[in-house]
């Protein structure tokens, strides 16, 4: 519990994003977490010389915490707001 205020604390502060499952209940039904809110997600998709990235970030409006957004980055474009995804199938 003291470690999940302590995230939730930095979070406020635009210190960075929380770890990964702070939020079960916004877990989907097959248990994957964090898909939107946290940190803006690098695809595969490029155009040109840019990247595309998903999801939103902690920066974000509630309105825009969508899986489905879409934004275009730079590919040596780096910080706390940037991450990816790892699958196993």
């Amino acid at each position: 519990r003291q470690s999940r205020c302590r995230a939730l604390a930095r979070w406020r502060r635009g210190k960075g994003p929380t770890p990964v499952g702070m939020f079960p209940d916004g877990n989907t039904p097959e248990g994957v977490s964090d898909m939107a809110g946290n940190v803006w997600e690098w695809t595969l998709i490029s155009y040109g010389q840019v990247k595309i990235v998903r999801g939103a970030s902690v920066l974000n409006d509630a309105t825009d915490l969508r899986a489905a957004l879409r934004l275009r980055f730079e590919p040596g474009n780096s910080n706390s707001y940037l991450g990816f995804r790892c699958l196993r199938e």
